[in-house]
């Protein structure tokens, strides 16, 4: 007979996501003091406070995405914070700007032109009130959309991904 671990046993430990690029890599545009705290301490804060909050609760054999469709309060806002910043860091690059014809159709395709699409996106961004997100995000039909959310609200828990099959394909933080 095998050897089967009781799964109430089983604990998920969220960790601070990688940065795939060096802190100086994305200068001038954000400087290596920002990234590092950005990254270091106020998103490893939110991970920190994620693994103390689940501790002893349902959550705590949970991946990120199952906390973010099922709970609440501090332990929502911190895995929802954890998930909208390993999104936002992960999109950004120091590779240039240049979209690849796919993106660039479906944006013409969803906005009329890749200019149209930066305004309203511009526009979403600096006329949101308060902290929040902006998603890029995409149908199951192909369509594109910008979204607003407030504080750590995100695409992911604002729809059932498995009903309305939208999908982030970028964000925007908003202090």
């Amino acid at each position: 007979m095998g050897y089967t671990k009781n799964l109430k046993d089983i604990t998920m430990k969220h960790e601070l996501i990688n940065l795939p690029y060096s802190y100086d890599a994305l200068e001038p545009l954000m400087s290596k003091e920002t990234l590092e705290f950005h990254h270091d301490k106020h998103h490893q804060t939110y991970v920190t406070k994620l693994n103390e909050l689940i501790v002893g609760t349902k959550y705590e054999t949970m991946t990120l995405e199952e906390i973010i469709n099922s709970a609440d309060g501090a332990i929502f806002n911190n895995a929802a914070q954890v998930y909208n910043h390993d999104i936002f860091f992960l999109g950004l690059t120091n590779k240039g700007t240049k979209l690849s014809q796919e993106l660039s159709d479906l944006i013409t395709a969803s906005f009329d032109s890749v200019e149209q699409f930066k305004a309203e996106f511009i526009t979403k961004a600096t006329t949101h009130f308060g902290s929040g997100w902006v998603w890029l995000v995409i149908d199951e039909k192909g369509t594109l959309s910008i979204e607003s959310y407030i504080k750590c609200t995100n695409t992911f828990s604002e729809w059932e991904l498995s009903t309305y099959g939208s999908r982030c394909l970028g964000t925007c933080i908003l202090y």
